[in-house]
């Protein structure tokens, strides 16, 4: 992160955003069949002298003539005989050069909007006399068209057909329709307290929102029944206003500047944009829209610019991949789990691209891209006409004959992808990927999270040029190959970091941890830290991996768990999903909050800070904002203050002191 300038006070009010261009689709589309085009300058083609035999054949624009009419003779053409008139061609010009292909304008956000589909609540609480438990799924944002979701139940400390029915379905929602109720049918019994889950996924027509993963306690006779309502969100300390400086543009995921504030914007579609102010640029810094799948929690997450910028002028994209740059056989597979932004399996590829210094870096060198990270994430070595968000019969992608293979990303899951870019103090390149697992249920493939020759679930450490491990890696001795997986992996234990940040001064990382049914994580290490998922959620071991044959071999390696510095119950305090920001290291909002963490609540959208103390101790955690629903990133600007980008507004912005 560069270091701030002095900050200035902020100026007046936030100039009116310039009116952007209409844009195109957003969507790959298949081209058309293009036709030739005549040329309406050159002469008509003689028609030769027609036969009175002949039926006459009718022209295109011509009445059809009745073909059981006798023909009409043609008459002997005189050389002053003004012929019929021919359809008067447009006044020609000189012949015009082609045009020059425009930029790629910002792409046309859904005339229709469906909005997204959610759990209301992540827990409900019955009791054991209770015939029923009821949990409602919600839409939000949006109620445009039909949609529909699928759901099941669970089980966990409860079993079904003795503590519950067990039930899966798809509800589907009509236009306009805001809600719909799963209702689950409780066995009757005198056993104690026990919980199952109810989850949904595979979402159409609309986004899916959090909490996805809801837990159903069914109190018994052992315990007080337990309060059923979740805290309010907290009240706005109305301290600061989030201000939009760029609207309209799909799905903004990350930002990065270059040296002179110019702004990147990436955006979960893969293209990334260039801003100042708050004008967008036509030409866009680069458009990969067409190898990005862009599908549920899928797409480019990450962006970044390499810290010396001037010498190295590189740009970093973390995305989830297609596993093709075969444009037409995506487009052939349109319809199928594998065509373009489609669900089946995928991987994860990080690519690093050069600006081109003579449009002031605005826009990329072309054929300047180098894949720093998953050069195998093709289509060899996964499915991807299968969802394995839910089919856990097909094999995991990226594991042949009872290896992993080398430099391959898991996205076998819709969700848990790739996740962050940071650079550490030393120069060296962080970046963070998920488990590629299921989000919302026990999935057998997780287990490759603890195991330094797979990359999922991982931090690696990574040259920034080559993409190669670091001898200094705690795995890298191993092969003392740095292109293999192990010599590339930093930490472990990580189910969705999906963002990240680093200590400038100390070097440790700290990583926002998206949990599962009950804890949501702020963790914080070095080399070789081990954060447990998935045998651990929060400080506690997580029985439902735990307890397997497999957990029960890793316990015996005696591995040691770094726990969470912060842990947020999902009951208590009603947070759904963690969104890590900065380390803020600016005074701009007042010294108390220079060196504080941020984080936020990506369904209440209740942004917090984090104070340490002396000893790195937490000793504080406040609100400082509400309304930040679906911020997806929260990043310290060159000018101090925080900038947020909102994944489901579609809009860029930051916090400014009132």
């Amino acid at each position: 992160k560069p270091t701030p300038a002095p900050v200035s006070p902020i100026p007046g009010p936030t100039p009116v955003p310039t009116p952007l261009p209409t844009p195109l689709p957003s969507a790959k589309p298949t081209p058309a069949p293009v036709s030739p085009v005549a040329d309406p300058t050159a002469p008509p083609a003689p028609s030769p002298t027609p036969s009175p035999l002949a039926k006459p054949t009718p022209a295109p624009v011509s009445p059809v003539p009745d073909p059981t009419a006798p023909p009409t003779p043609s008459p002997t053409p005189s050389p002053t005989a003004k012929p019929t008139p021919a359809p008067t061609p447009l006044p020609t010009k000189a012949p015009t050069p082609p045009p020059t292909p425009s930029p790629t304008p910002l792409p046309t956000l859904p005339p229709t909007n469906p909005g997204g589909l959610q759990l209301e609540t992540n827990s409900v609480v019955v009791d054991r006399g209770d015939a029923t438990a009821t949990i409602n799924v919600i839409r939000k944002n949006g109620f445009d068209g039909p949609v529909s979701v699928a759901y099941t139940t669970v089980a966990d400390t409860a079993t079904a057909d003795d503590d519950y029915i067990q039930q899966s379905g798809t509800l589907l929602f009509g236009d306009g329709e805001a809600i719909k109720s799963i209702i689950i049918t409780l066995i009757p019994n005198d056993q104690v307290t026990q919980e199952f889950k109810i989850t949904i996924d595979n979402n159409q027509g609309a986004e899916l929102l959090a909490p996805r993963t809801a837990t159903v306690v069914i109190v018994g006779s052992d315990a007080d029944m337990v309060d059923m309502e979740q805290p309010a969100p907290p009240v706005d300390p109305d301290s600061v206003d989030a201000v939009d400086l760029i609207t309209g543009i799909a799905a903004p995921t990350n930002l990065a500047w270059l040296p002179d504030r110019t702004m990147l914007i990436g955006t979960k579609g893969g293209i990334v944009y260039v801003a100042s102010g708050n004008t967008i640029a036509q030409t866009p810094f680069i458009d990969i829209s067409d190898i990005v799948n862009n599908r549920n929690d899928r797409g480019l997450l990450s962006i970044a610019c390499h810290p010396d910028f001037i010498n190295k002028p590189y740009v970093y994209l973390l995305f989830t991949y297609e596993g093709t740059d075969n444009l037409q056989e995506l487009q052939e597979l349109v319809g199928t789990f594998a065509g373009p932004d489609a669900q089946g399996a995928r991987a994860g590829r990080l690519v690093r691209v050069t600006a081109n210094q003579a449009t002031g870096y605005r826009t990329h060198v072309p054929g300047s891209e180098v894949i720093l990270l998953g050069k195998n994430s093709i289509r060899e070595y996964f499915n991807p006409f299968v969802d394995l968000t839910v089919d856990f019969a097909e094999p995991q992608g990226g594991f042949v004959d009872g290896e992993y293979v080398q430099d391959f990303i898991n996205s076998d899951s819709l969700s848990h992808t790739v996740g962050g870019l940071e650079f550490h103090p030393d120069g060296s390149l962080l970046v963070s990927l998920g488990d590629g697992a299921s989000y919302n249920r026990v999935d057998p493939r997780a287990w490759r999270v603890m195991d330094e020759n797979s990359l999922a679930g991982k931090v690696l450490r990574i040259d920034a040029m080559t993409g190669k491990g670091l001898p200094s890696n705690p795995y890298y001795s191993q092969t003392n190959d740095p292109d293999a997986n192990s010599a590339k992996v930093w930490q472990m234990g990580i189910r969705n970091s999906f963002r990240i940040t680093a200590d400038q001064d100390s070097g440790l990382l700290y990583l926002g941890e998206v949990g599962w049914t009950t804890w949501e994580e702020v963790n914080r290490g070095g080399s070789g830290a081990n954060f447990g998922w998935p045998y651990y959620e929060g400080s506690g071991v997580l029985g439902a991996y735990a307890n397997t044959p497999l957990g029960q071999e890793w316990k015996a390696t005696g591995a040691v768990v770094t726990p969470p510095i912060l842990e947020l119950n999902h009951q208590e305090t009603g947070i759904n999903a963690i969104v890590l920001g900065d380390k803020l290291s600016s005074t701009y909002y007042g010294a108390k909050f220079k060196d504080a963490l941020f984080f936020n609540d990506l369904g209440q959208g209740t942004l917090r800070f984090i104070k340490f103390d002396g000893a790195g101790n937490v000793n504080e955690v406040d609100l400082f904002a509400t309304g930040a629903e679906r911020v997806v990133s929260i990043q310290e600007g060159p000018d101090g203050l925080l900038y947020y980008c909102n994944v489901s507004k579609n809009t860029v912005g930051r916090w400014e002191r009132k």
